[in-house]
């Protein structure tokens, strides 16, 4: 809802800070009234909870303060009245009961669920409207605003001193500086009101717009009265209500209002009556009259045009005889187009009892519109256009210097020399792929200056467009084509993808195979790799078409590891695409033997000690052992945190032999490494 009201004070449309109230005073002869207004739903709650307090400066002629402490004119905060006192004010007041429903009913109660935006929203949207309306019924009535608690009437004022007044919460709420309201006013003589002046008033069938201006009423007038009256002299009121403008432009300088009329072609008459924020009511402004007018839409008809002579065109056109009293005359108008623009031909208007006019100068082919006008000059009827032609057969000149461009998006900028044919309406474009294929057209409607512009599909394998213009006269005879305008599309067609023929792994590589892309604009290749263990892909090869490579071996790979290759192809104007083989798991099942197993020889411990380097993922390792000629037998399985082995069980004399193979933690197992023989 719109903030009406004190609202409608210029300070108070201009975003005032949140944390404010915004003060009015008006001199009586009984004191000094004062009102405000919260600068939001949040204050006005929070004034309702905790009350206001009215302090008073006195200032001395020099403009200095009499006393630097404020007088406190409220003995005790002023609140909106109980509710059983605003139900008693209410028999008298309608507004109070308002303000009564808008402070104790069932809406004022209602809560919301903070952690619920919509709930938040819709509570804040309730307590806005509410907020408005509340300031609205305190504007058309004082004793509302004074129930409300936002009314005060200083009957210890001075005429002829000069007083600050200050309103302000009377307990500030936590976490918020409530601003207080300030108002410096001269305590003088009571002024009249100023009574609202240029009220306008427009009247159409059964119907009546009222206008008057606002722009010198901001802060002086938050409603108005609008009064009705069948003979002059008896007004009344419109509506019960109130009007408020409700215009969200700040800049509005003027306020309107609809009525309809029960009579046309009867005299009814219009004033308004301003009300002030502390629900004055000004003197009734000047009254304005008028008559609704009957509607005359469709009876004006242009049914004829004659040629005369070579150049010259009678218009013949028709209407009601009953209704010519009702009319002050026709305009005539022209136009070389249905749509127009039409300018009048006929200065004074034609008398209402015409029914022809000769145009001397027309056009080729003239579209005619005619206007009936009542005595205030307003148009009350208007006809369809007409369409006249004289005839012409001589075509335009062929248009020339057609030049244009394409950008990479597909929108084609076109312009030409424009002709010189005094009676040109018009150009046409027309457009084709191929010169042996027809043009069509481009042009939805005539282009009245020597410029198009276009778009057209890009991705297509067709590369060049053509371009063609014509031009049109008045009478509608077409020139020759021009001559035709080649255009090359912009490249923006990817690359047909190549296709992965093969993708074979052996014990020491991977195979690629691929059948290469049959574009024909293809510049170069691009072969990418990525395991399950890498995070970035890594280039691989890169080749030019005419190397015309077809296969790969990758040599580069670890066993137990998974990929997948992209080969990637770009065009001369850098458009690519790709194909991605299927991911090739490279695993032989054995790993290499271990190659750096050795041995230290403690003879007085008498002892051999293996040692070996750790393996990477090894889950486990075996021993193999073998006394002189015997066969290997499992000697020891350790785990993958060790890489030693002391063996004691050992005799002088004798060759012992080992061997170690690694375990995996995938399951795969290394080859036995070579034996090693020691002597001891």
């Amino acid at each position: 809802m719109c903030c009406v009201s004190l609202l409608c004070l210029s300070a108070y449309a201009q975003n005032v800070p949140v944390t404010q109230f915004n003060v009015l005073a008006k001199s009586k002869t009984s004191g000094v009234w004062l009102r405000w207004a919260p600068a939001n739903h949040t204050l006005w709650q929070l004034g309702n909870k905790y009350g206001y307090t009215i302090e008073r400066f006195t200032l001395k002629p020099d403009g200095d303060l009499e006393n630097k402490i404020p007088e406190k004119l409220t003995t005790s905060p002023l609140r909106p009245l109980p509710e059983n006192e605003m139900e008693k004010l209410s028999e008298r007041v309608d507004e109070v009961s308002v303000i009564q429903e808008l402070v104790y009913g069932e809406d004022a109660k209602k809560d919301f669920q903070a952690d619920n935006l919509g709930s938040v929203m819709k509570r804040n949207r309730e307590l806005e409207n509410s907020y408005g309306i509340a300031l609205l019924v305190c504007d058309v009535s004082r004793e509302t605003a004074q129930a409300a608690g936002l009314f005060f009437e200083d009957k210890t004022a001075v005429v002829g001193k000069r007083y600050i007044y200050r309103v302000s919460l009377a307990k500030q709420p936590q976490n918020l500086e409530v601003k207080p309201g300030v108002i410096v006013t001269d305590h003088s003589i009571e002024k009249p009101m100023a009574v609202i002046k240029d009220l306008k008033a427009t009247f159409g069938d059964h119907k009546a717009t009222l206008s008057w201006p606002t722009v010198f009423h901001k802060g002086i007038y938050s409603a108005y009265y609008i009064e009705k009256s069948e003979d002059g002299k008896k007004f009344t009121r419109t509506t019960d209500l109130p009007y408020v403008s409700m215009s969200e432009k700040k800049e509005t300088e003027s306020a309107y209002y609809l009525d309809s009329l029960a009579l046309n072609n009867k005299t009814y008459h219009y004033r308004i009556i301003g009300i002030s924020p502390f629900a004055e009511l000004s003197t009734p402004s000047e009254a304005v009259s008028g008559q609704g007018v009957d509607n005359l839409v469709g009876v004006l008809i242009i049914r004829e045009g004659k040629v005369i002579e070579k150049n010259k065109l009678n218009i013949i056109w028709e209407f009601p005889v009953a209704a010519e009293k009702t009319i002050s005359g026709y305009i005539l108008s022209r136009a070389s187009h249905p749509s127009g623009p039409y300018i009048d031909v006929n200065k004074k208007p034609i008398p209402p009892f015409k029914r022809e006019y000769l145009d001397e100068t027309p056009y080729n082919n003239t579209y005619y519109q005619i206007r009936a006008i009542n005595k205030a000059g307003v148009e009350v009827s208007k006809s369809f256009a007409f369409h006249t032609h004289i005839e012409d057969n001589t075509p335009p000149a062929v248009p020339m210097d057609l030049s244009g461009a394409i950008d990479k998006n597909g929108i084609i900028s076109l312009k030409w020399k424009a002709n010189s044919d005094k009676d040109i309406m018009g150009y046409r474009v027309f457009v084709t792929n191929s010169l042996q294929a027809e043009a069509v057209e481009a042009t939805k409607y005539f282009l009245p200056t020597p410029a198009f512009v276009d778009t057209i599909n890009i991705k297509v394998l067709n590369k060049k467009v053509f371009y063609t213009v014509v031009a049109v006269d008045k009478s509608y005879n077409n020139s020759d084509y021009s001559k035709p305008l080649m255009l090359l599309r912009p490249d923006v067609i990817a690359p047909a993808a190549p296709v992965f023929t093969k993708t074979d792994s052996d014990s020491k590589s991977i195979t690629l195979a691929w059948i290469n892309s049959i574009s024909d604009d293809v510049a170069k290749y691009e072969l990418t790799r990525k395991s399950n263990a890498d995070t970035l892909r890594s280039k691989m090869l890169e080749w030019k078409v005419k190397e015309n490579k077809a296969v790969y071996t990758d040599n580069a790979i670890t066993l137990g590891q998974t990929y997948q290759y992209t080969l990637k192809v770009y065009d001369s104007a850098g458009n690519t695409s790709q194909t991605i083989s299927k991911a090739v798991f490279f695993e032989t099942g054995v790993r290499n033997a271990v190659i750096d197993l050795k041995a230290l020889i403690n003879r007085e411990a008498r002892s051999i000690k293996l040692q070996w380097e750790k393996e990477a993922d090894a889950t486990k390792y075996v021993i193999y052992r073998r006394k002189n000629d015997d066969v290997f037998r499992i000697y020891k399985a350790l785990e993958s945190d060790t890489r030693f082995l002391e063996d004691k069980d050992v005799k002088v004399g004798n060759i012992y032999g080992y061997r170690i193979q690694v375990i995996y933690t995938s399951g795969v197992k290394s080859v036995l490494s070579e034996e090693l023989k020691i002597p001891f």
